[in-house]
C-alpha cells in the first residue's frame, strides 16, 4: 500500500471461502441452520434431477425468506418470494416457478398460431383458460 497511514485502519481477517459445487453429502449434513439448504441448493442448482431429488429428500425446504432471496440471487432462479414472507416453502416455490414456465410456453405456442392463422385469438384464449382480452394482452407482450 502507498499510503502507510491507511494501513492502521484495515483489518487483517482471515476469509474462508466455502465451494458449494465441491461439498459432499456429509459435509452438508453438518450445517445445522438453513446454510445446509442454501448450499445444498446451489450445489445441484445446474443439475434439474438432482436438485429436484434434494429438494423431495429434504424434509427442511420451508426456510426462511432471506434463505430463499440468497437462493434466488445467487443461482437466478425466478422465484416469487413475497416482501413480507417469513418464511418460503421451497419445494411449493419450484413447483409454481415450473407450472408458471409450462403455462408461460404454452401461451407462447398458441400465441405463435394465432399469428400464424391456424387458431381464432377465442379458440387460443379458451385452450389457454384466460379470456380473449388476457390473451390479446399476451399477444402484445409477445409480439
Amino acid at each position: 500500500m502507498k499510503n502507510r497511514e491507511l494501513l492502521r485502519f484495515v483489518q487483517d481477517y482471515q476469509v474462508h471461502l466455502i465451494d458449494p459445487a465441491r461439498l459432499s453429502e456429509e459435509e452438508l449434513a453438518k450445517f445445522s441452520t438453513s446454510l445446509r439448504e442454501v448450499m445444498g441448493y446451489i450445489k445441484y442448482s445446474k443439475d434439474k434431477k438432482k436438485l429436484s431429488e434434494f429438494l423431495k429428500e429434504n424434509p427442511r425446504m420451508l426456510i426462511e425468506a432471506n434463505a430463499a432471496r440468497v437462493i434466488k440471487a445467487v443461482t437466478n432462479t425466478p422465484l416469487d418470494i413475497p416482501e413480507d414472507a417469513e418464511v418460503v416453502d421451497m419445494c411449493k416455490a419450484v413447483e409454481d416457478m415450473m407450472n408458471e414456465s409450462k403455462t408461460k410456453g404454452a401461451v407462447e405456442v398458441l400465441v405463435g398460431l394465432v399469428k400464424d392463422g391456424v387458431l381464432s385469438i377465442r379458440e387460443a384464449a379458451s385452450r389457454a383458460h384466460m379470456t380473449e382480452s388476457a390473451f390479446e394482452e399476451e399477444v402484445k407482450k409477445l409480439s
